[in-house]
């Protein structure tokens, strides 16, 4: 099934995503990619079925569960439990994380 609908909002002062799945379903997730700390929807991600895929290495993660489905194209490996951090909704509305959030940074230029 594909996405149909994907918003971003702040909530706590973070960044945070919510998606519709075709089924009507929506899920939300701290707007943050565990293997290196970046926002996951920044230019360049993509949405695939049921899946979110980051733009900076290619890291996949179910969007049903959160879970990483396709490690990321890098040296550096994901972490141990490598999954997104949920937002628990209640009518539609961001109502805590599943999890420690941690603010997305972009990758530093020299």
């Amino acid at each position: 099934m594909a996405t149909v609908a994907m918003k971003r909002i702040q909530y706590m002062g973070y960044p945070v995503f919510i998606v519709t799945l075709n089924d009507g379903n929506s899920v939300a997730y701290l707007d943050y990619c565990p293997h290196k700390g970046r926002p996951i929807t920044a230019d360049g991600f993509r949405i695939e079925d049921d899946s979110i895929v980051c733009p900076f290495h290619s890291a996949a993660f179910d969007l049903r569960n959160g879970r990483l489905i396709r490690h990321p194209v890098s040296k550096t490996p994901c972490p141990e439990n490598c999954s997104l951090i949920g937002v628990r909704l209640i009518n539609g509305n961001p109502a805590g994380f599943m999890g420690e959030p941690k603010m997305p940074r972009l990758p530093e230029h020299s």
